[in-house]
């Protein structure tokens, strides 16, 4: 998810380009079958939060 920051310079223009993927997308259930689902959604959910956070920095 990191890598997608590289290139957006917002966490809106992040979902639009990717209509949302991180929230909405099959991530959760791609990681839930690796792990589990509770870990699964743990990582995405983490990578998200830690995705806004860089953009939230950068914007400040």
């Amino acid at each position: 998810m990191i890598f997608f920051y590289k290139y957006t310079s917002s966490w809106d223009e992040l979902v639009e380009v990717t209509d949302d993927f991180l929230d909405y997308g099959n991530l959760h259930s791609h990681y839930g079958e690796i792990y589990d689902d509770e870990k699964g959604d743990k990582i995405v959910d983490d990578a998200a939060e830690y995705t806004r956070l860089l953009y939230s920095r950068a914007n400040n």
